[in-house]
């Protein structure tokens, strides 16, 4: 069996989940990282790496809460300060997505004009508004999650939904057809089979492990049927839209999948 095919990579391969973490780090994250070997690999084949990405970004956020706690530093300030650190290390890379599909489904009436619209870089009222809805919603449920849970809570809960959400951006683009017939979302293929299936048990695994140790089992179900109905909503509205997925929606998928199983332990906790 070799593992130069993704598709007969086996899931137990230490070596080859080393490499595809550090390709996607690169991908992910302003960390200034090298290419094995002076190059990078198709982001399609690395992928499954994702979720590790999504955990190890959540644990650096987390982390950041829980020193604003020890500091005395009040959970919605702390949140703020959480959310910062994050954009930060990410380059503001998936809410730049959300922003640019809010321009273009909000601002163009023909798929053509709507692609046009995310294509450009400069900022439109809908990419705003979401822009502003997204960070207050991340900020506000992260704030309730500390405040109900504490700062060990929070950490849970970022690194659960930072490994899940984008586990299923490799799910979104394995289901979904490129809206472009060029630019990088269509030169970076889709994922395998097995790919996906090596992202969704990676990150359900971790997303499970950590909702699970603070939340309970009822909170992490509704927790992981709230990112499905976000990932079923952003993707019928990518089709009926635009036709299909671009680079842009995939960082819509993860923002509100995520968003969605924060504001799901919010309202569990309340529940409780």
């Amino acid at each position: 069996m070799t593992t130069d095919d993704p598709a007969n990579r086996p899931f137990l391969d230490p070596p080859g989940w080393t490499r595809d973490l550090g390709e996607c780090v690169r991908f992910l994250t302003r960390i200034p990282l090298r290419p094995a070997n002076g190059e990078m690999a198709p982001i399609s084949r690395t992928m499954r790496a994702f979720p590790l990405v999504g955990a190890l970004l959540g644990a650096a956020g987390g982390l950041v809460f829980v020193l604003c706690a020890a500091l005395g530093l009040p959970a919605p300030i702390s949140a703020i300060v959480t959310v910062a650190a994050l954009i930060a290390l990410t380059g503001a890379f998936h809410e730049d997505g959300l922003a640019d599909t809010a321009d273009g489904f909000g601002g163009g009436w023909r798929r053509e004009d709507k692609l046009a619209i995310m294509h450009d870089s400069r900022l439109g009222t809908y990419g705003a508004a979401a822009l502003f809805l997204d960070l207050a919603a991340r900020i506000a449920a992260i704030a309730a999650i500390g405040g109900a849970a504490g700062a060990t809570g929070a950490l849970a809960a970022l690194i659960g939904t930072g490994a899940w959400s984008r586990a299923l951006i490799v799910v979104f683009l394995s289901r979904t057809p490129p809206a472009r017939d060029r630019g990088q979302s269509h030169s970076a293929g889709n994922p395998d089979a097995t790919t996906v299936r090596h992202a969704v048990a990676a990150g359900g695994a971790i997303a499970a492990i950590a909702v699970l140790a603070v939340f309970g089992v009822w909170s992490a179900l509704v927790a992981f049927a709230a990112s499905l109905g976000a990932l079923v909503l952003v993707r019928r509205l990518c089709l009926t839209q635009i036709g299909g997925h671009t680079g842009d929606t995939a960082g819509t998928v993860q923002q509100a999948s995520e968003i969605a199983m924060l504001l799901a332990l919010v309202a569990m906790l309340n529940a409780g």
